[in-house]
């Protein structure tokens, strides 16, 4: 084998070598730009996520008071009905009493 030869394979290696490491290069940039990609969906779509349903979270809150101030006014005084009434500890006689009252026929 000359020195022509040899040079001329060491230049096809090299050619070879380069072809490779730029197909790694472009790898390299690719895999960055989905992974950019893919943390920018992700964010992205958190944020929009939590503006998008905080209008329905606050309007739930503010039924839910609504409804737990009712259960309350219900719990402590059931509308002037029995003068307080304990719903931890109804039974049928209770409620029975508070029918007759309100002349509620069953």
């Amino acid at each position: 084998m000359n020195s022509d030869e040899k040079i001329e394979e060491i230049l096809k290696l090299t050619r070879d070598n380069n072809h490779i490491l730029h197909g790694i290069r472009r790898s390299n940039r690719m895999a960055a730009i989905w992974k950019f990609l893919y943390w920018a969906l992700f964010i992205g779509s958190t944020v929009w996520g939590y503006y998008a349903i905080q209008p329905l979270w606050e309007t739930l809150q503010k039924n839910m008071g609504g409804i737990m101030s009712g259960i309350n006014s219900v719990k402590n005084g059931a509308g002037g009905v029995g003068g307080g009434l304990d719903l931890n500890s109804l039974d049928a006689s209770k409620i029975n009493e508070i029918l007759n009252k309100l002349q509620i026929q069953r």
